[in-house]
């Protein structure tokens, strides 16, 4: 709110006034997606959530799509995925659980050294 303030009651030139609405839309996105986030627990919890779309599908199909194309996005990263000899078959909303994986993975790019080699594998583990 403070940088719109800024804009609302003093004249910058364009180059900082550019600077200063990328950083209110930025922060605004980032906003929006915590709201979104907040909305979607709300519904889960009140179990209301029927915009969910639950689907079965094997977690190899989910990964293997979703490596390949973030692998190639760049040129600097190259993506492992470790080839299990069982893929179990999941229950998941697709498009959140999309979601958290691109995050992870973006994450990964970001904070990690060029032309590192990526290894994503999986577990299986049994819970109560």
């Amino acid at each position: 709110m403070g940088f719109s303030e800024l804009l609302a009651v003093r004249n910058y030139g364009p180059e900082k006034t550019k600077e200063l609405a990328e950083s209110v839309q930025l922060q605004s996105a980032r906003l929006k997606q915590i709201m979104d986030d907040l909305l979607d627990i709300v519904s889960i919890e009140q179990r209301t959530v029927s915009s969910l779309e639950v689907i079965q599908v094997s977690l190899e199909h989910a990964l293997v799509g979703l490596c390949d194309k973030i692998s190639g996005c760049d040129n600097f990263h190259y993506i492992d995925l470790d080839n299990q000899k069982y893929w179990p078959i999941v229950e998941f909303e697709q498009f959140k659980i999309r979601k958290i994986m691109v995050q992870i993975l973006n994450n990964v790019y970001k904070y990690s050294p060029n032309k590192l080699k990526i290894k994503v594998s999986t577990t299986i583990g049994i819970t109560d």
